[in-house]
């Protein structure tokens, strides 16, 4: 649906503060803002009155708009873009449906922003004002990139920014790409004529000489209006200088000396919060007479007004709020801390758990803070800023505090300068989690098995992290779910996490099972874990080989009415899994590999990372590039973000794809030794090792090497390869029957369950040969599962030859390519002459050469060299003696 803004009659800037009385206007100021200018910079100091001239402007001006107060809180990318995107939906300008309404609901789920940005913004119907006061808290230079593409490519949106300090929107390069207009600190400053103006306004225009405290305070606002009310006539001389660094701490310092003794303490004791609301102010202060403290800070110019859908909200001055807060311990001293806890539970009832823990960190109140995380955890740890909230916890007491101390390693953990503390946080966090768990109520058991699941499971533990995932679910479903009462709505967020410790650990079975009370209530889950667990069941499937199963859920995942960019992103990442072995099913191998390049901007913090690399070096399989996905798979898993996310099933998982990956260029002998390393009992392990038999030509072999890898829990996929490999070893054995059997097996699953790809699994001339035999029998079924084997890849070899080395042999090897001279070899291994030509005689008969130059060609061939590259130092002697012993 297209965009709609607002109601056409009606014209206002949501969120805008209101100005003071007793206005100055600023007419050569207000002429500088224009509508039309798509970018307007407005920058001075703290107290220079930029605020309130956008303010001005924005109450003449006939557009829709929002007014955002940038914050600490509001500073990153992410939380920027939700909190215009939030104000934008208070503000009711986006129809239901819309992309901007879309905006509103996955800018917190996503990180691909722009995209999200672009779509939003660029179908404007009408002109939309967004005011981002105080822009100087923002660091990320991917917020100034936003805003430019947003204005060169949204001609109906116009930003006006307000900042302290200079910006990147101010540089150059801004310039040359968007019109732009910016209004500095000379700009802002008051004029002599302005200077009067103001004391004319409260009365103090004979009382004060104009032109020296003008010079004295630079024409800042704030400072004339301090110097105004809260200085006697004779002390506001010129000697007065608004050049010196501390002259606005020296005049607000001295505005609280020269205030009554209830204003000063109503000013001290609210200016803790960040933004508080009228019945926050009394309970922080205890006045009765709030509203008249309140009405006098806001006209004196030391506080703002907006308005909230809740009423009015009010902020001091950064610049105030700075110097007091820096000064209030001393004035407050423990009573300070209750009002921190009274701020703390504020934020909590009005839905801003972040500020909650914020304040109740600074309160020293750990317990709150862990509660407060216990109860919103997977909104909180979905969001930016909480690691820095949360370091600010003194180390000591972590240890007790096992939720705090996860969501420390998770925020370490998406920065790649901190993944070792990450790892300590994640081991602290586990280790906690047991001692704590023991003895609390059962939903918070339930929680801390989680953090324990889910800290095996991201630091690559994942099958030591199956035992606490199974014992979280059975706390979860178990019994009467009023005990999960404290979860709140996280009951099915914890399922998933704890489903996808199962799935990392190569249990997909129980994981679906896991997932089996989300689906079955699905409508009352939130969006994000809704489609979380959707994606995850339709990759379990997929994974599995029921395709039929992974297609109704990969049709819930495009019918739903989540957000359409959650999709691209980790919520979505397991959706694009299931997609891409789709893709694999039916060949469409750039297929795949395109559905894995739709999460590249999220893949180096990607706990499924592993998967989808496997994914696209089958694909490189597919598309007979085994160099490609061989390379693909030893990158990764050499760097350090490989290492740290590789658990052992990884691994295992990493090594069978190699070994296929080396029988498709015929290296059987290789293949066979990474199998060789591999549990026999693994189905997967156990087809590859029938496919090495059936290249090899022992063919008597498969059908017992498939035997052992057979089990309950053997998926559709694995059970179809199997029967497969069964039939091509019988048919080229000539154990017709045998074969026949197979192919009727292998069919009926692969019609049942929309399997083709383990078809890529046999040489093309077997394929052939089992179509043929379906025909002679009139199988009409198994030719149908069959089709058309030309369009099947012809990806493996008819035959391969295996040659395994032994451990001295490789050795021999490695040292013939840098040498030619027995005498060198020998004197380098440390044996004799005579151990070298034994050696030498053993290796060129299985490489069937006769020389040097031939067996390392053929060697390379069979990719020998690439194993075991060099003699580690220090053990030749060791290497020495086992050669002569032989």
């Amino acid at each position: 649906m297209i965009l709609e803004l607002g109601n056409p009659v009606r014209r206002a800037v949501y969120g805008a503060p209101r100005l003071p009385t007793g206005l100055i206007p600023r007419g050569r100021l207000l002429g500088r803002l224009d509508i039309r200018t798509p970018l307007t910079v407005v920058r001075g100091p703290g107290g220079s009155g930029k605020t309130v001239l956008i303010a001005q402007w924005t109450e003449d001006i006939a557009v829709d708009g929002v007014w955002v107060s940038v914050g600490k809180d509001t500073c990153t990318r992410q939380a920027l873009w939700a909190a215009v995107s939030k104000k934008i939906g208070d503000a009711g300008l986006a129809c239901p449906g819309s992309d901007l309404d879309d905006l509103i609901s996955s800018v917190d789920a996503v990180t691909d922003i722009r995209s999200l940005l672009l779509r939003a913004f660029g179908r404007l119907r009408a002109q939309l004002l967004v005011v981002l006061d105080d822009f100087h808290h923002v660091t990320n230079e991917e917020v100034v990139d936003d805003l430019v593409e947003l204005l060169v490519a949204c001609p109906r949106l116009t930003v006006v920014v307000g900042a302290r300090t200079a910006t990147a929107l101010e540089g150059p390069v801004v310039g040359a790409r968007v019109d732009r207009r910016v209004i500095g600190p000379d700009g802002l400053a008051f004029t002599v004529d302005e200077t009067a103006r103001v004391f004319s306004k409260l009365g103090v225009i004979g009382r004060i000489d104009v032109g020296s405290v003008h010079h004295a305070s630079g024409g800042s606002p704030l400072l004339l209006r301090a110097f105004a009310l809260h200085r006697e006539p004779e002390a506001a001389g010129a000697h007065e200088t608004a050049e010196s660094p501390g002259v606005a701490h020296d005049v607000l310092l001295d505005l609280l000396r020269g205030t009554s003794q209830s204003r000063r303490g109503f000013l001290l004791r609210t200016c803790i919060p960040e933004e508080f609301d009228l019945s926050l102010a009394r309970q922080l202060s205890g006045c009765h007479d709030a509203e008249s403290h309140l009405e006098a800070l806001e006209a004196s110019g030391f506080l703002m007004r907006s308005e909230d859908v809740t009423g009015p909200l009010y902020r001091y001055h950064p610049i105030i709020r700075e110097t007091v807060v820096s000064k209030v311990q001393g004035y407050l001293g423990d009573e300070l801390t209750d009002i921190r806890l009274a701020t703390a539970q504020w934020y909590l009832r009005r839905g801003a758990p972040k500020m909650a823990i914020r304040h109740a960190v600074a309160a020293q109140d750990v317990k709150l803070a862990s509660d407060i995380l216990l109860a919103n955890a997977i909104t909180l740890l979905r969001q930016r800023g909480l690691y820095e909230i949360l370091v600010h916890v003194p180390t000591h007491v972590l240890p007790r505090y096992p939720f705090i101390t996860l969501a420390l390693a998770i925020g370490a953990y998406a920065d790649r300068t901190k993944r070792v503390r990450a790892v300590e946080y994640f081991t602290m966090a586990i280790t906690s989690a047991k001692l704590v768990g023991a003895r609390a109520p059962r939903a918070e058991r339930a929680a801390l098995a989680t953090v324990e699941s889910v800290g095996l499971r991201l630091t690559g533990r994942p099958s030591q992290g199956a035992a606490a995932a199974r014992r979280a679910i059975r706390l979860l479903d178990a019994g009467d779910q009023g005990q999960l009462a404290p979860l709140g709505e996280q009951v099915g967020s914890l399922r998933i996490q704890n489903a996808l410790t199962l799935l990392r650990a190569g249990h997909l079975a129980e994981a679906q099972q896991a997932l089996t009370e989300n689906l079955a209530d699905l409508a009352a889950l939130p969006a994000t874990p809704a489609l979380t667990t959707v994606s995850a069941d339709a990759a379990m499937n997929a994974l599995l080989g029921d395709m039929p199963m992974a297609r109704d859920s990969m049709a819930l995942v495009d019918e739903g009415h989540w957000p359409a960019a959650a999709r691209d992103d980790y919520p979505g990442a397991l959706f694009h899994l299931a997609r891409a072995i789709e893709a694999l099913e039916t060949f469409d191998f750039d297929g795949a590999q395109r559905h894995v390049r739709v999460l590249a901007p999220h893949m180096e913090t990607l706990e499924y990372r592993p998967i989808f690399v496997a994914i696209q070096a089958l694909g490189d399989f597919g598309n007979q590039r085994a160099a490609l996905g061989l390379q693909r798979l030893h990158r990764y898993s050499s760097t350090e973000t490989g290492r740290q996310q590789l658990s052992s099933n990884d691994r295992r998982t990493f090594d069978a794809v190699t070994a296929l990956l080396h029988l498709s260029e015929g290296r059987a002998g290789v293949a066979e030794r990474l199998l060789g390393s591999l549990p026999a009992k693994s189905p997967l392990v156990a087809c590859l090792r029938g496919l090495l038999a059936l290249l090899t030509g022992e063919h008597d072999k498969v059908l017992g090497v498939l035997a052992r890898g057979e089990s309950a829990g053997t998926g559709p996929r694995v059970a179809a390869v199997s029967h497969l490999l069964v039939a091509a070893s019988s048919w080229r054995a000539g154990r017709v029957e045998t074969a026949v059997a197979a192919l009727e097996k292998m069919a009926a699953l692969a019609i049942d369950c929309g399997l083709r790809a383990h078809l890529a699994l046999v040489p093309r001339a077997d394929l052939v040969g089992l179509r043929d035999l379906a025909e002679e029998r009139g199988l009409a079924f198994v030719t149908e599962s069959l089709g058309d084997v030309e369009e099947v890849p012809d990806v493996l070899p008819s035959r391969a030859t295996s040659v395994t080395l032994t451990e001295r042999e490789r050795v021999v090897l490695r040292a013939l390519v840098e040498s030619n001279s027995t005498s060198d070899i020998a004197a380098r291994l440390v044996v004799s002459p005579n151990t070298v030509k034994t050696q030498l005689r053993s290796l060129y008969r299985k490489l069937n050469v006769r020389g040097r130059d031939d067996a390392i060609a053929v060697a390379y061939h069979l990719g020998l060299l690439d194993e075991d590259r060099s003699v580690p130092r220090g053990s030749a002697e060791q290497t020495a003696s086992s050669m002569e012993e032989d």
